[in-house]
């Protein structure tokens, strides 16, 4: 092989192990969509303070972040959708949680939670695990349904090494709910 060859080859592998590892790990070109225009998509900037049940933990979140005692932390990405979901005329706010990146690689786990604006204040719902360093393709809202459809691509084992997942989820009432399809 030419020296030009190896170069090459070398430029390609940095290339494809970079671009795989930001696909891993980052929300990049992701979708977001509805069938309704009274739905807000905007990026997260109003700093939460409130308590998200996460796996088995009850994470209290100052400002969107919640710092762990071993130096990993937890925080509210930016991404949300806002609209009357349960039909009590009051906006809830559906959020993407990461949890867990630290310096060591220990993977980045997604989770999926409501913030529900009641007359009393804000209250959360169970999260739901959505997967480990996953790349978000689509976030969507259908108003007729209140269904919210996330679109992953999650690494395999076997190939081919991406595997896209749909997953479905609605408030109902205060829960928020998986729907199995």
């Amino acid at each position: 092989m030419t020296k030009k060859g190896i170069i090459v080859l070398i430029a390609v592998t940095i290339i494809t192990l970079s671009g795989g590892y930001i696909l891993w790990n980052e929300f990049g070109n992701e979708t977001i969509s509805s069938d309704t225009d009274d739905v807000r998509y905007e990026k997260q900037t109003e700093p939460f303070n409130l308590t998200f049940m996460i796996g088995e933990e009850n994470l209290t979140f100052t400002d969107g972040i919640y710092e762990r005692s071993d130096g990993r932390r937890a925080e509210i990405t930016e991404y949300s959708i806002i609209n009357d979901m349960n039909g009590d005329g009051r906006p809830e706010r559906m959020v993407i949680i990461k949890d867990g990146r630290t310096d060591e690689g220990v993977p980045q786990k997604y989770y999926i939670s409501m913030v529900i604006d009641q007359p009393q204040g804000l209250i959360t719902t169970e999260s739901h695990y959505l997967g480990d360093d996953i790349s978000l393709k689509e976030i969507s809202y259908s108003g007729t349904t209140n269904e919210i459809t996330i679109r992953t691509t999650e690494r395999t084992d076997r190939e081919p090494f991406f595997e896209e997942v749909s997953r479905i989820f609605k408030l109902d009432g205060e829960e928020f709910i998986e729907i199995k399809i």
